[in-house]
Parts: structure tokens; sequence; C-alpha cells
């Protein structure tokens, strides 16, 4: 599978979202997904934002790649380097 380098997430809350942009222009996701501290468990945005999902970056600030692997051609996966 041929894999390519497509950018970089850059972590400061220690916790990376994946969410259609439409729910997050207005900043109601972001609070929406706000996990404090008592948790790093994966969390589902609740309607009428959107779906998503909030996880962990592991590895602790700082940047991770983020590449998309293809088969036959065709975007498959997107994996983002956690450390």
């Amino acid at each position: 599978m041929k894999r390519e380098l497509i950018g970089h997430c850059t972590v400061d809350s220690g916790q990376l979202a994946i969410v259609d942009p439409c729910y997050i222009l207005d900043g109601q996701a972001y609070d929406q997904a706000r996990l404090g501290d008592e948790s790093c468990k994966t969390h589902i945005f609740e309607p009428p934002y959107g779906a998503g999902v909030v996880f962990t970056a592991g590895g602790g600030d700082g940047q991770r790649n983020v590449f998309v692997e293809f088969e036959d051609d065709r975007p498959r996966q997107i994996v983002i380097e956690l450390e």
C-alpha cells in the first residue's frame, strides 16, 4: 500500500479531534468535546453538533504526522502517528 505524508496536527491539549469542519466553525463543538481533567477516553459529539470523536493524542504536546494510504490509487485510510 502506498503511503504519503499529507500534513501535521499540532497538539496542545493532549487530544485530537476528527470531525467535519462545518461543525466546529462556531466553537460549539470544541466546548462540547472538552474532556476535562478526568478522562482521555473516546468521546462522541452529541447532536446537533455532528458526529465526531476526541481521543488522547499520546506522547504529550507537539506535532503528529498525518498520512494517507492508497490502494489501487484510491485513498483508503488516514493514519496519524501518535508518537
